[in-house]
């Protein structure tokens, strides 16, 4: 929503439930499988999809827009039950034209996963010597 505000997007197992979250019934189970839960994250959710809630529409209004995105990094671990979400959003971003590093290793959603990820991410990918508005502050890195 605020690409022009931000350098890089590192997204570790993202929770990308917009598709399916307006077809939540019922509040019976684990928290965050409930339209409770989804309503809370993003209001009323017979409005939810094509909005600026909506991260493939976000992505989709700033291309054709011909706007500039942050670059993005995501992972996902093979046991974790977000994979196939992750799968589908890094397979969309990439058909929209928009370059984006995305990795699967061993692990579910859980810190040993996170943990290795968020490293690879800041150390190998994350352009920390590059300074300056719209990458980072200028204080990273020093």
């Amino acid at each position: 929503k605020y690409a022009d505000a931000f350098g890089a997007i590192v997204a570790l197992s993202s929770a990308l439930i917009s598709e399916e979250a307006p077809e939540r019934k019922d509040n019976d189970g684990f928290f965050i499988g409930t339209r409770d839960y989804a309503e809370a994250c993003f209001g009323d959710l017979t409005k939810l999809i094509g909005s600026d809630m909506d991260p493939k529409y976000l992505a989709k209004e700033l291309v054709t827009e011909n706007k500039s995105l942050p670059a993005i990094y995501m992972a996902c671990g093979f046991d974790d039950s977000l994979l196939p979400l992750n799968d589908a959003m890094a397979a969309y971003l990439n058909d929209l034209g928009i370059s984006v590093t995305y990795k699967k290793g061993p692990g579910a959603h859980e810190w040993f996963f996170w943990d290795t990820y968020v490293k690879d991410a800041i150390y190998n990918w994350l352009p920390l010597k590059t300074t300056g508005m719209g990458v980072n502050s200028g204080n990273v890195g020093q």
